[in-house]
């Protein structure tokens, strides 16, 4: 039977380390985050349960983090509540991974820019113009039709 998968938010590293032992010990799959900023978020807007538009906002509000909408939501009315409630690029599904990599790139590379670098010379070393090889999902990368549960590791 597989263990639960348990995601750790705590600021204070003790305390985290007691639960993710805990835990850890009862034979959960625990990942520990101490102190979570990151520098862009990919949401998808139709997560069960999870108002995604709120929580758009709520990151919004606290950070210039760029946000990437990813979502089945087509319609033009959609995807201008997705920008309106503080997205900063709106992804339909299905999508292709490589464009969608290219607009994670360059929205880092923009959110991390100060205003008086020219963009061309911004773009992170890590991001290729045009991805021009093919990649295979590897061991622990999710396949298209496997559940979102699955790309955890």
């Amino acid at each position: 039977m597989p263990s639960d998968r348990i995601l750790v938010v705590e600021d204070e590293t003790i305390v985290a380390e007691v639960i993710a032992r805990y835990l850890d010990r009862d034979g959960q799959d625990v990942r520990v985050v101490h102190d979570f900023q990151p520098h862009l978020v990919v949401l998808d807007l139709m997560l069960p349960g999870i108002d995604s538009m709120g929580v758009c906002k709520r990151i919004r509000g606290e950070a210039a983090t760029p946000i990437i909408m990813l979502t089945a939501r087509r319609e033009e009315d959609d995807k201008l509540d997705g920008l309106d409630s503080g997205a900063d690029d709106y992804v339909t599904k299905p999508f292709s991974p490589r464009e969608l990599a290219a607009r994670v790139c360059s929205a880092a590379a923009v959110g991390s820019r100060p205003s008086s670098v020219p963009a061309s010379s911004s773009r992170p070393r890590s991001c290729s113009r045009r991805g021009s090889r093919a990649m295979s999902p590897s061991p622990t990368s999710p396949s298209p039709s496997s559940s979102p549960a699955r790309a955890w590791a």
